[in-house]
């Protein structure tokens, strides 16, 4: 037994080197509301710095007047095209960040399909999302 002042026993504790490599594929989900930006921001970094594919999707609930600025959508049309608009902004945003592997995907209903489910289905391994601490 090893000891140091005051023969105290030393306790060491080996650890293996982790092997991780960080994330292969992000799946960013935003809105495109404010609330949002830190997330896309921390998904553009772990993207670039781990040369991973991200996968941006634009996932609201078309009945929520907070990610409207006000008002809820119309319609169906009238959500994905705001949905396109946020997905083409974001991509443009993590293509000048430095991502070049970038996939935008505008599901249909999105609220049908829950993130994990998505994730799977697209192969990601990590999910980035903001919260707009609505929930307990």
């Amino acid at each position: 037994m090893t000891t140091i002042d005051n023969n105290k026993p030393l306790v060491v504790t080996a650890l293996p080197q982790r092997s991780y490599q960080g994330p292969q594929t992000v799946l960013l989900a935003t809105d495109g509301t404010g609330y949002a930006n830190a997330s896309v921001d921390l998904a553009i970094n772990l993207a670039h710095h781990n040369g991973a594919q991200l996968i941006i999707t634009y996932f609201a609930d078309p009945n929520d007047p907070g990610a409207y600025e006000g008002m809820a959508c119309q319609n169906n049309t009238e959500w994905h095209e705001r949905g396109r608009n946020i997905l083409q902004k974001t991509e443009e945003r993590a293509r000048a960040g430095g991502v070049e592997n970038v996939k935008t995907v505008l599901e249909p209903n999105p609220l049908a399909e829950t993130l994990p489910d998505l994730a799977a289905r697209m192969g990601a391994d990590m999910i980035v999302v903001a919260s707009h601490l609505f929930g307990n």
